[in-house]
C-alpha cells in the first residue's frame, strides 16, 4: 500500500531542460565570481570538478563538504572566502536563472490533492544544490518546502542519483517502508533506479530525458496521466 510519495524536482515539478539550465548555471557563477577577481576557466574547472566528486560520493562526507573539499582545493581557493559569495550568488543571481515557462498546474493539483488525501510527501531532488537554491527552485513552480515532509540537500545527503544509497539514506533517516513508497520522476536513470529497491517509479514524460531506460518502470504516463493516477488512491488516514 503507498503511503510514502517521493518528487523528484527539475523536468517533474518543474519544467525545464536540465542540460541547459545546468549550462546557465556555470556560465552565470563563472561570470559572477569573475566579477570578484576568481578568473572564469579556473571556477568553471573547480566547479566541474566538485560537481562530478559529489555524483560520485561514497558517503564518507556530505555532499557539501565534499562539494568544498575539491572546489576549495583547486587553484588554492578558500572556502571561508568563496562561501559568503556564494550565498550571495545564490541570494541575488541565482532566481535570474528562472525558466520563462515554470508553471505546471497538473503536477501543482496533484501535490495538493495528495496532500487533501493525507499522503506523507518526500522531495526527493538530487542533491547538488544547498537548501537556498532547493527552496528557489520549488518556489518557481509555485510550491514550498512546507509541502513536504522532509527533502534532499547538499547539505544534508552523502550520496547523489543514481546511487540506490541516495535513496536508501533518505528513506532510512525518515523511518520509511520501501513497500510503502512511489517514487515520481522523470529520469529513467536517476529516478526509476528506485525499482532496484523494489520501490515502484511513475515516469512522468511531459520532460522525461531521453536515455535508455535499463530498469523496470512500473508506471509511465503525462502529467495528466499521473493526475488521474492519483485520483484513484484511496484517502490515506
Amino acid at each position: 500500500m503507498i503511503k510514502n510519495i517521493l518528487f523528484d524536482l527539475d523536468g517533474t515539478l518543474l519544467p525545464m531542460d536540465m542540460e541547459v539550465f545546468i549550462k546557465q548555471y556555470f556560465h552565470q557563477a563563472c561570470t559572477f565570481f569573475a566579477a570578484h577577481n576568481l578568473p572564469y576557466p579556473d571556477v568553471m574547472i573547480a566547479l566541474q570538478m566538485a560537481s562530478k566528486a559529489m555524483m560520485n560520493n561514497d558517503g564518507s562526507t556530505t555532499n557539501e563538504e565534499c562539494f568544498w573539499n575539491h572546489f576549495s582545493c583547486f587553484k588554492g581557493l578558500k572556502r571561508e572566502e568563496i562561501e559568503p559569495l556564494f550565498l550571495q550568488f545564490y541570494k541575488e543571481i541565482f532566481p535570474q536563472l528562472k525558466p520563462k515557462n515554470t508553471a505546471h498546474k497538473t503536477m501543482q493539483q496533484s501535490i495538493f490533492s495528495l496532500k487533501e488525501k493525507g499522503y506523507s510527501l518526500f522531495l526527493a531532488t538530487n542533491p547538488l544544490f544547498p537548501k537556498i537554491a532547493v527552496e528557489e527552485r520549488l518556489h518557481w513552480c509555485g510550491l514550498s518546502l512546507d509541502l513536504f515532509e522532509d527533502f534532499t540537500s547538499f547539505e544534508t545527503s552523502h550520496y547523489a542519483k543514481p546511487n540506490p544509497n541516495y535513496y536508501l539514506e533518505f528513506i532510512n533517516k525518515n523511518h520509511l517502508r520501501l513497500e510503502e513508497c512511489l517514487m515520481v520522476g522523470n529520469d529513467p536513470v536517476e529516478d526509476a533506479i528506485v525499482e532496484t529497491l523494489s520501490i515502484p517509479c511513475f515516469l512522468v514524460s511531459d520532460y522525461q530525458l531521453l536515455k535508455e531506460e535499463p530498469y523496470p518502470i512500473t508506471y509511465r504516463g503525462s502529467s495528466d496521466d499521473f493526475y488521474q493516477f492519483i485520483k484513484q488512491l484511496s484517502p490515506h488516514k
